[in-house]
């Protein structure tokens, strides 16, 4: 998700493997379409805190833009929001082959780690959810763009983890039973919105 023209928001465990790896960011679908290697992978939050990753981008995607984000630390602007969560993740046969949108109607605040909470999205006819893969992924809920009367969608956090099979292994589990997906609030992360130095 691009914050900035070239800065772009991710999981921080994403990131886990450091400046060793190379990061690839794609303007679709993972693997396919025009690309870029990003650089200064940097744990904006640690996992174990709200899990937040920032890479650069050398220059930005042709006709791009940043999203729009929720930046005041007030839960109100969370909470009670109706929106989406978007992922490209693992779906039954693979990995799915387009951008994967889930509605989402109700939040839950994760009463020991202030800075996450939970996406609730039970009654989803197909009982889609976020499975591996979708890391990272932005949630992005409605409110009214500022200065204007038009509603628009707008980052509020970022896709953490799904709900796990009983045996806690999987992060995809095939018949769930808990439609909650973790999320990193973003809006009081400065660094997710850092642009690169010049």
């Amino acid at each position: 998700m691009l914050t900035t023209s070239r800065t772009v928001a991710t999981a921080a465990h994403c990131l886990s493997h450091g400046t060793k790896a190379t990061y690839t960011v794609y303007r679709d679908i993972p693997g396919k379409g025009v690309n870029q290697v990003a650089t200064d992978p940097t744990i904006v939050s640690l996992p174990q805190a709200s899990d937040l990753g920032r890479l650069y981008l050398p220059k930005a995607f042709d006709g791009s833009s940043p999203v729009p984000a929720i930046r005041s630390n007030s839960k109100k602007d969370v909470i009670g929001k109706s929106g989406y969560m978007y992922g490209t993740g693992q779906v039954p046969g693979g990995y799915a082959k387009k951008i994967l949108r889930v509605a989402v109607t109700t939040y839950e605040w994760n009463p020991v780690n202030v800075h996450t909470f939970a996406a609730v999205h039970k009654g989803d006819p197909n009982n889609a959810h976020a499975c591996a893969g979708d890391s990272g992924g932005p949630l992005m809920v409605r409110r009214i763009k500022p200065g204007t009367q038009q509603e628009e969608l707008a980052l509020a956090g970022l896709l953490l983890s799904g709900p796990a099979d009983p045996d806690g292994k999987s992060t995809c589990p095939k018949n769930p039973t808990d439609y909650r997906t973790n999320i990193g609030w973003t809006a009081n992360k400065d660094g997710l919105f850092a642009a690169p130095p010049r």
